[in-house]
């Protein structure tokens, strides 16, 4: 059963199951067909072996009692007497007895099977194996399309990040995003936009949920943070009107945090917090910079405050999201803002990538490598 896992898609996936229960010994077939379903015939596009080689693009009408019985049990085995059964047609297939399955989220695929039934008990142990054979391909079917799925989040998620890092004069400045287990994949997001007549906005997003939903909310948010941009929006204008695109478009239950910041050429942040606030080490003391207003996608008449921040020389801003601090140990103990705040305390003196690294691999050993959640970091050092 090895090659069923090369397979690509439903027909293919069909044709190396039929070979390969074809070519095992020990299972009572010795032929059979795929069929796909085109209008309301079926279409032959591949056989092994069996008693009668028919022509593959061979279409035959398979009888109304035999497909609806087929479509309801997923599963069919009818001989002579039967009410499904249809003489001419097996003669032209040339079988005595019609053993079937049919495969796919529309039942698109139908796979008949030439069964030796003197190697079966019984009726039922005929029907028992087809629905072995049925799970196996239908369990396949729907980890494809798990796959796909997950591939297709991945990619967005991808290709909204920075694929390097912009220099700001006087300024450190890295970002990092760990994603999740595949079967995890989140919708972190952070960037870093050049503005014209200098500086730069920093931002950092984290869309709830998991999957295709929470990597198209962030794609989302990366969209018309640079549309707004572009258009010089005010800042809080710019954050409210994403708000409401993603009230009114996004799945029920579904929301973002945001952080974005502009550092002009003189070192002032002009900021707004979406609920994700920003941690500035300075001086030994930490600020949080919080003003703002709420998570966005939940009240689409919400009002957002901005707020400002000087960087003095040997500030380190960091922007992070939760998969670092509510990343649990094996005893359900989360690794926590302190345990961050400790890291930035005792690296202040190392660069930007340097204090990243740090912050993800303590991450990482807290919890035993067991990654549920993407992790993003973001570092900004204001060195002069």
């Amino acid at each position: 059963m090895q090659s069923i896992e090369k397979s690509t898609n439903a027909r293919e996936l069909c044709e190396r199951l039929l070979v390969s229960i074809v070519e095992d010994p020990g299972i009572p077939i010795i032929g059979g067909r795929v069929w796909h379903k085109n209008g309301g015939r079926f279409r032959l596009v591949s056989r092994v072996g069996g008693r009668k080689p028919l022509p593959i693009g061979t279409t035959v009408q398979f009888g109304e009692a035999l497909l609806g019985r087929l479509v309801r049990e997923k599963s069919l085995y009818a001989e002579p007497g039967d009410l499904e059964y249809d003489e001419k047609i097996e003669s032209e297939l040339g079988v005595r007895e019609f053993a079937a399955i049919s495969v796919g989220e529309a039942n698109d695929f139908l796979i008949a099977f030439d069964v030796t039934t003197k190697k079966f008990e019984d009726r039922q142990q005929i029907l028992s194996f087809l629905d072995i054979v049925r799970h196996v391909i239908n369990y396949n079917l729907e980890q494809r399309r798990y796959e796909a799925i997950f591939l297709e989040a991945r990619d967005i998620q991808l290709s909204i990040l920075p694929k390097t890092i912009p220099q700001l004069p006087g300024y450190d400045i890295y970002g990092e995003s760990l994603p999740a287990e595949k079967e995890k994949v989140g919708g972190d997001l952070f960037d870093f936009v050049e503005m014209a007549g200098g500086g730069m906005a920093i931002i950092i997003a984290d869309a709830s949920g998991h999957g295709l939903p929470a990597a198209l909310m962030a794609r989302d948010v990366h969209t018309a943070i640079h549309m707004g941009m572009m258009g010089e929006i005010k800042i809080t204008r710019m954050i409210e009107r994403i708000n409401r695109i993603l009230c009114r478009d996004s799945l029920t239950g579904k929301f973002t945090t945001l952080f974005y910041g502009e550092v002009d050429p003189l070192n002032q942040m002009v900021y707004t917090s979406a609920g994700h606030p920003a941690l500035v080490y300075s001086h030994g003391n930490f600020h949080l910079l919080r003003e703002g207003g709420p998570i966005l996608g939940i009240n689409p008449d919400v009002h957002y405050m901005r707020g400002t921040y000087k960087l003095k020389a040997g500030d380190v801003v960091c922007l992070y999201t939760d998969g670092i601090t509510e990343a649990r140990n094996g005893a359900g103990k989360e690794f926590g803002e302190e345990r961050l705040r400790e890291i930035i305390r005792r690296s202040r003196n190392s660069g930007a990538k340097e204090i990243c690294r740090r912050i993800l691999k303590a991450a990482e050993t807290w919890a035993h490598a067991d990654q549920d959640d993407d992790r993003t970091i973001v570092v900004a050092i204001r060195r002069k």
